[in-house]
C-alpha cells in the first residue's frame, strides 16, 4: 500500500471542528507551520487537514492565531519601538536582533514597512523620547558564535522513558491511584470496569483501523481513529494501567506516517490534560522522538520493564501481568535472546493450576478458564498444547445440553474465537474462516452488528481471507466493516470526551 496516498484522502465520515482542547494540542504543529515555516493561513489550513484530520473554518484559525499572538503582520508602535531601540544600539557599536510575539523580524522588513509608511519619518523624533510599552518585543545582540544544542541520543531517550514509566508505575501503586479488583484479578483505573470497557475498545479501534488501511480503505480506517482519538482525554484521565503499553504494541502494527501522527496527538494531549511536568506527558513526549527504526526494539524494552515492575507489585492472576510476561515470552523467542519457553513457564502452570482449581468438569467457570488457557498457550507458541485443551473444552462443551442463555452463548463464541485463532498460527487459513464465521454471528446475536466484538470478528474474517486469497470476500467483510462504522458504535462504545 502507497502511504503517501493516504495524506491526499479525508476522512468520508465524522467530520467534526475542533474543540478547544484539540486546538491545544495542535499549538505546536499550527505555530511550527505557521511562524516558523512561513505558510499561508490556507496553507496551515490544508496540511492540519490531510496529515493531522483537524477541521476549522479559515475564520477560526484567524481567530485562534491573533489569540495566540501568531499574527505575522508588523504594526506602526513595533515599528517606531524597534527604531528607537536600534539608534541606541547603533550608537554603542552593538548589533541589534528583534523578536515580536516569539517571531524573529528581519530588518529588511522594518524597511520595508517604512516604504509604505514614508509619514512616519515625523515620529521617529518622538519615539526617541516617549519610552514604548510594548511587552512582547525583545531587542538582544547576536551572539557572534552560535551555541549549538546537541540533540539527545537514541539511547539517552529510551533510558528516561524506562526510567519515568518505573516512576510512574511505583507511584500509582504506591499512591493508590490504581484500584485492585476485590479477588485481586485485576488491576483498575480510578473508574473501574467502565474504564477497563472504554480502553479495550481504543485498542480495538486501532486493530480495526490496521485491517482497514491492508485492504486499501483509508477513509473508513481514519474515520475509525478520529472517533477513537475523540477518546483519548477520557482515556488519559481515567489513567488505566493497560493504556501506554498496549497502545505502542497496536501502533507498531500502523504505517509510520499514521502511527507518529497519533502518538503526537496522545502526546499533546497528555500536556492539556496532566501539564507539562507530568511522567506520562514526558513519556509520550519522548516517544515523539523514537526512530522508525528502533521502535520494534524499544517496545521489547517497554514490555520488559512493564512485566517487572507489575510483578512487584501484582500477580499472574491479573490478565494484564499474564499479557506482560507472555509478550515478553514471545519476543524472547522472535529475537532469539533469553529463553522464550522459561519466561511464559511461569504463566502457564499458573493457569493450569487455575483451571484445575475448579473441580467440575461442566462448570461454565472451568471452560471459561481453559479457553483462556489455551489462549495463552497459543500466545506462548505452544500449538499442540492449546490444541488439546482447546480440544477438551470443546468436549464438554458439547456435553452441555443447549440453553438459550447469553452465559452459554459467550462460551460458545470464545470457543470458535479460540479455534480460529489457533487455525490462523498454524497456517490453516480455510479453517480459521470457518471458525471465525461461527464466532461473529455468536457475537452479532449477543452483541449485535455494530458492536465492537462483532466487528473485532468481521476484521479477522477479512484478514483470514485475504491471507487465502480471497479478495471478493475481503471486499465484502471490509464492506460490512465500513458500514458499521457509525456515529452511534462510537458513542456506545467510546463514550463522549470529557
Amino acid at each position: 500500500m502507497d502511504i503517501h496516498m493516504l495524506d491526499a484522502l479525508a476522512l468520508a465520515k465524522g467530520k467534526t471542528y475542533a474543540t478547544p482542547e484539540v486546538w491545544q494540542c495542535h499549538r505546536d504543529t499550527i505555530t511550527r507551520l505557521y511562524q516558523r515555516e512561513k505558510k499561508t493561513l490556507k496553507e496551515v489550513k490544508e496540511i492540519m487537514e490531510r496529515d493531522y484530520w483537524f477541521y476549522a473554518s479559515e475564520r477560526m484559525f484567524r481567530t485562534r492565531i491573533n489569540k495566540w499572538g501568531l499574527d505575522k503582520k508588523l504594526k506602526e508602535d513595533d515599528v517606531l519601538e524597534m527604531l528607537r531601540l536600534k539608534r541606541q544600539h547603533d550608537v554603542i557599536g552593538k548589533r541589534s536582533h528583534f523578536t515580536i510575539r516569539h517571531q524573529d523580524v528581519e530588518w529588511d522588513r522594518v524597511v520595508e514597512y517604512l516604504r509604505r509608511r514614508p509619514d512616519l519619518e515625523k515620529r521617529i523624533r518622538a519615539a526617541d523620547a516617549t519610552r514604548s510599552k510594548i511587552s512582547d518585543l525583545i531587542c538582544r545582540t547576536p551572539s557572534p558564535v552560535p551555541q549549538l544544542l546537541q540533540p539527545a541520543s537514541e539511547t539517552r531517550v529510551q533510558e528516561d522513558i524506562l526510567r519515568l514509566l518505573r516512576d510512574h508505575i511505583n507511584g500509582c501503586v504506591e499512591g493508590r491511584m490504581w484500584i485492585v479488583s476485590r479477588y485481586g484479578q485485576t488491576i483498575y483505573g480510578h473508574v473501574e470496569i467502565n474504564g477497563l470497557a472504554r480502553v479495550r475498545i481504543w485498542f480495538r479501534g486501532l486493530t480495526i483501523a490496521r485491517h482497514l488501511l491492508a485492504a486499501h480503505r483509508p477513509n473508513a480506517a481514519f474515520s475509525v481513529l478520529n472517533r477513537g482519538l475523540s477518546s483519548v482525554k477520557r482515556l488519559i484521565r481515567e489513567n488505566d494501567p493497560r493504556f501506554l503499553c498496549i497502545t505502542v504494541e497496536r501502533l507498531l502494527r500502523l504505517p509510520n506516517d499514521v502511527r507518529q501522527s497519533i502518538i503526537v496527538f496522545i502526546s499533546r494531549m497528555h500536556r492539556v490534560v496532566l501539564g507539562h511536568q507530568h511522567p506520562m506527558s514526558l513519556i509520550w513526549g519522548h516517544l515523539e522522538e523514537i526512530n522508525n527504526s528502533t521502535w520494534s526494539n524499544f517496545d521489547d524494552k517497554l514490555i520488559e520493564c512493564s512485566k517487572s515492575c507489575f510483578g512487584v507489585y501484582f500477580s499472574l492472576g491479573d490478565p494484564m501481568v499474564l499479557w506482560h510476561h507472555i509478550m515478553h515470552a514471545q519476543r524472547s523467542q522472535r529475537r532469539r535472546y533469553g529463553d522464550g519457553g522459561a519466561e511464559s513457564k511461569p504463566v502457564l502452570d499458573y493457569l493450569q493450576n487455575d483451571v484445575a482449581s475448579i473441580i467440575t468438569d461442566d462448570h461454565p467457570d472451568r471452560i471459561y478458564r481453559m479457553l483462556s488457557f489455551g489462549r495463552w498457550q497459543m500466545a506462548a507458541g505452544e500449538q499442540e498444547a492449546a490444541q488439546k485443551t482447546l480440544t477438551q473444552a470443546g468436549l464438554l462443551i458439547d456435553q452441555r445440553p443447549p440453553q438459550c442463555d447469553k452465559g452459554w452463548w459467550k462460551l460458545q463464541a470464545k470457543y470458535y474465537d479460540c479455534m480460529g485463532g489457533l487455525s490462523h498460527s498454524t497456517g490453516n487459513y480455510e479453517e480459521s474462516v470457518r471458525y471465525g464465521l461461527r464466532a461473529y454471528e455468536m457475537r452479532k446475536k449477543i452483541h449485535g452488528a455494530r458492536s465492537s466484538e462483532a466487528l473485532r470478528m468481521a476484521s479477522i474474517i477479512a484478514r483470514d481471507y485475504e491471507a487465502i486469497g480471497n479478495h471478493e470476500e475481503v471486499s465484502i467483510w471490509i464492506g460490512v466493516l465500513g458500514e458499521s462504522i457509525t456515529d452511534d458504535f462510537f458513542n456506545m462504545t467510546l463514550g463522549t470526551a470529557t
